[in-house]
């Protein structure tokens, strides 16, 4: 065996005379380069520290805690994993070696270490190390599925490490990124999402080699551990590191929220209000008020890479269809979000999940469904939604709520309704007929077809540059997969849906002394004539009551300012006046 000294600490390294595997008695193995193929190895540069029994006498303990303290001071990346004993399928996981890997070190710490009065001191100045560490928030931590490592931690060293039950803050899980592609498919545009295996798929998509995976499965409990797996312990966090500074360097701002915080049970924290403490958002307790509207919250996943939340009223089912017409999929590539993906992306077990205060915020979009706008009580209407622990709730009203969670609508994505309508014209449904005259009445373009013929819709949508007005996914789906600009109406009765196209649409609602389209054939010609030029085209009766007539240059179809015309007028009135009124966000 040779030992020296090295920069303050004592390196130590030899072989058992019967077998050619490495072994350790000091603070800090050798790291050599050791290639087997085509596999990712530690840098020259980096030293592995074994910290054990008798650590706190060697100064292999003092190493790691000047390390944490100077990291927590300066802010770095720390990459974390856990080993654990060989057990069998019904017992649980007892962890035998904590990984914390720096930049240039790495530290093995081997929680084997009995806790008899001999090693208390091991073990309380391990703790509070640790518990440094994990509640830094100027560290990032760096796991690839450290959320169960952690949970593993908890279960097997409740009573030495303490700290494992305060939870952890800032961490960031490479395996969900992975998985998602975030940061990913920026490092390598050609790299297909959620191809390879693990934390070795992850390796290769960002640093182009994978990882020697032949040691996961070895005896952790042996003590000493052999040199193939110290090596291998020891990538399996340093490479973390590596991968982090490729895909969320440490000055990006941005990738602030990738982090998240957990508490003791793993959840994300604060629950609810994570990033709106000045926020119009109040956490209570207590179910659902009277004359309250309960807002709830579906977990989607889209393409298999793409978590989305869509907020709705509690009675209304979401439209798998209409999601997948907003993203221009197929039907199939939407789904519901499992149990296991509504804890591990939006941090909340199914039904606790609420549009604030999930655990990947500003990653996750945030659709709102079109029943939102409909609220009896109107804009200052308060909804209830979920804070992600049961019995927990806040009260916002959707406005405050849709610009804190930087939502789009589902029914009508932005870019369908920034047109100028006045130049297109729209063409509805044959569901909407009634609601294409009154359009007519007001001036408004407006076709439909004589009978239900999608292909007649879409094709004069496409000749024409018109917006397609519907009730039904299916047409909006075809539409929007077309590129063509449609609108999906929600409101059940005509006037109401006359509202909600003025409202979207910004159409002007001012009354016309005149007749600005005719309303069974749409054209805008018409001939105007008194009662002299009416002749036979009307009765004796309408002759004695009118003396202003307009005939229509298309249909021929005769109009007069009677009694139906004045209830058009008034009601058109009533909508002019409500429009003016709407706040439209």
């Amino acid at each position: 065996m040779s030992t020296w000294e090295e920069g303050g600490c004592r390196l130590g390294w030899g072989y058992w005379e019967d077998e050619e595997t490495m072994w350790y008695s000091g603070s800090v193995v050798e790291t050599k380069e050791v290639k087997r193929g085509d596999f990712v190895v530690l840098g020259a540069d980096v030293l592995v520290v074994w910290v054990g029994a008798g650590a706190e006498q060697g100064g292999e303990l003092t190493s790691f805690e000047r390390t944490v303290e100077r990291s927590c001071i300066e802010g770095a990346d720390v990459g974390l994993d856990v080993e654990w004993k060989p057990v069998r399928a019904a017992e649980k996981p007892y962890c035998a070696v904590l990984q914390v890997g720096f930049e240039h070190r790495v530290f093995l710490l081997d929680l084997l270490v009995s806790a008899d009065r001999g090693n208390r001191l091991f073990w309380r100045r391990l703790n509070e190390a640790l518990a440094a560490l994990f509640q830094c928030r100027h560290v990032r931590k760096l796991g690839y599925g450290f959320v169960d490592d952690l949970a593993r931690l908890r279960a097997s060293h409740r009573r030495e490490l303490p700290c494992t039950l305060e939870g952890i803050q800032g961490l960031i899980e490479i395996n969900v990124l992975h998985r998602l592609g975030f940061g990913f498919d920026q490092k390598n545009h050609s790299l297909v999402l959620g191809s390879g295996s693990g934390l070795s798929g992850a390796v290769q998509a960002t640093l182009g080699l994978p990882l020697d995976k032949s040691m996961q499965v070895s005896d952790w409990a042996r003590r000493p551990l052999t040199f193939e797996q110290v090596q291998y312990a020891s990538i399996d966090a340093w490479v973390l590191v590596q991968i982090a500074s490729e895909i969320c360097p440490l000055r990006d701002q941005s990738r602030s929220e990738w982090t998240m915080d957990l508490d003791e049970e793993g959840i994300a924290l604060p629950m609810g209000l994570k990033g709106f403490e000045e926020s119009p958002v109040v956490l209570e307790t207590g179910g659902l008020g009277k004359g309250e509207e309960i807002g709830k919250s579906i977990a989607l996943i889209v393409q298999e890479k793409r978590p989305v939340l869509v907020v709705t009223t509690g009675t209304r089912r979401v439209d798998l269809g209409l999601a997948s017409a907003y993203y221009g999929v197929d039907r199939k590539s939407v789904r519901m979000a499992t149990s296991r993906e509504c804890t591990e992306l939006f941090g909340h077990s199914p039904g606790n999940i609420g549009p604030l205060g999930m655990r990947f915020q500003g990653l996750i979009q945030v659709l709102f469904d079109d029943s939102l706008r409909h609220l009896s009580g109107g804009e200052k209407e308060r909804i209830v939604c979920s804070a992600g622990k049961p019995g927990y709730v806040y009260r916002i009203t959707v406005p405050d709520l849709f610009e804190l969670c930087r939502a789009n609508w589902l029914g009508s994505p932005p870019w369908l309704i920034q047109v100028d309508i006045e130049d297109r014209g729209f063409v509805v449904d044959n569901m909407m007929q009634r609601t294409a005259r009154h359009l007519r009445f007001l001036g408004m373009d407006t076709l439909f077809p004589p009978h239900e013929n999608h292909a007649w819709i879409l094709s004069a949508a496409k000749l024409d540059r018109r917006v397609i007005l519907t009730k039904t996914g299916r047409l909006f789906a075809k539409a929007v997969k077309m590129g063509l600009p449609c609108y999906r109406v929600m409101a059940a009765k005509a006037t109401d849906q006359v509202l909600e196209v003025a409202r979207i649409f910004r159409i002007p609602m001012g009354v016309n002394q005149r007749v600005a389209r005719c309303v069974k054939c749409n054209n805008k010609e018409f001939n105007r004539f008194g009662r002299e030029g009416a002749g036979s085209l009307v009765t004796e009766k309408e002759l004695q009551l009118h003396d202003e007539f307009w005939q229509c240059t298309c249909c021929l179809h005769v109009y007069w300012k009677g009694r139906h015309f004045k209830n058009q007028m008034s009601q058109c009135e009533g909508l002019g006046i409500a429009v003016q009124n709407l706040n439209i966000r």
